[in-house]
């Protein structure tokens, strides 16, 4: 009788045993099936904004300006990248291309969470590089000679390409040079490339140039002013305060510039904090 009680209870417990192993590999296969049903909807749902984005950009206009609800997946992020960055997705397939990822850690994680298409002439800006987190708000796009920028809060783009264009015809007064003639003087004389760069609430400086600049923008004026030659070295520098959310917040514009020996520079202008 006590073996049979013993084989009885053993066999019992071996059943329980089997029944909570089951029942344990049942519900990993459950939770795992969800998980990749979710990632499955939320790609879905990636690839659908990304296609109304798309649509948005192709209709946009020069010189528009078009809105679009970013609602879905939630907390994903929009980004862009161009081919020569560092870390660009595979999907992007070596060229420049905007995305809707997940994050993984730190950084999102475009190739296993994520979609990419190539869309060309989208400007670099620090709104887009860093990220937009997608929770249902409208995000604008602006179309500005060709140029594509996308922008948390409609306008701002135009508002600091108006500030930039007043700044080059800003002169002290009537009988002065405005800053885009300065600046060609300046390259014109330039002898020796190197960086002249202070900021203009502690500069010493007494060129035509930098009073001029100071003029436009005031004491507290939040910029970075620059003048870079053909490979990309800076020649000459002036900068504002910079805000604490600058990087979240900023615009640049460029224009080209001939000295009278024919050599090209570029006349470069960040602004930051432009609602």
């Amino acid at each position: 009788m006590k073996n049979k009680k013993a084989d009885f209870t053993l066999g019992e417990t071996m059943k329980i045993i089997l029944a909570v192993i089951s029942i344990g590999m049942l519900l990993y296969l459950a939770v795992s099936m969800y998980g990749l049903f979710t990632k499955k909807s939320e790609i879905q749902q990636a690839r659908a904004t990304l296609a109304g984005i798309k649509e948005t950009i192709n209709k946009l206009e020069e010189g528009k300006t078009a809105s679009y609800l970013l609602q879905s997946p939630n907390k994903w992020v929009l980004v862009y990248y161009e081919n020569s960055d560092l870390g660009i997705p595979q999907l992007c397939n070596g060229k420049n291309c905007l995305c809707i990822c997940n994050y993984r850690g730190q950084n999102p994680d475009c190739d296993s969470y994520g979609v990419c298409e190539n869309i060309e002439n989208i400007e670099k800006t620090s709104e887009i590089t860093l990220g937009t987190m997608i929770n249902i708000k409208d995000i604008y796009f602006s179309k500005v000679n060709g140029k594509i920028f996308i922008e948390r809060k409609a306008g701002a783009y135009q508002k600091s390409e108006d500030i930039f264009e007043k700044l080059l015809e800003h002169k002290i007064n009537e009988n002065s040079k405005s800053v885009e003639e300065l600046s060609v003087e300046y390259i014109t004389d330039l002898t020796q490339k190197k960086i002249d760069s202070v900021g203009l609430n502690t500069y010493s400086q007494d060129d035509d140039l930098t009073k001029t600049i100071k003029s436009s923008f005031g004491e507290n004026g939040a910029f970075n002013f620059e003048i870079r030659d053909s490979k990309g070295i800076v020649v000459f520098n002036r900068f504002g305060v910079n805000p604490g959310n600058a990087e979240s917040n900023s615009k640049e514009h460029e224009k080209e510039i001939v000295n009278a020996k024919g050599e090209k520079y570029k006349i470069y202008l960040r602004t930051y904090g432009v609602e």
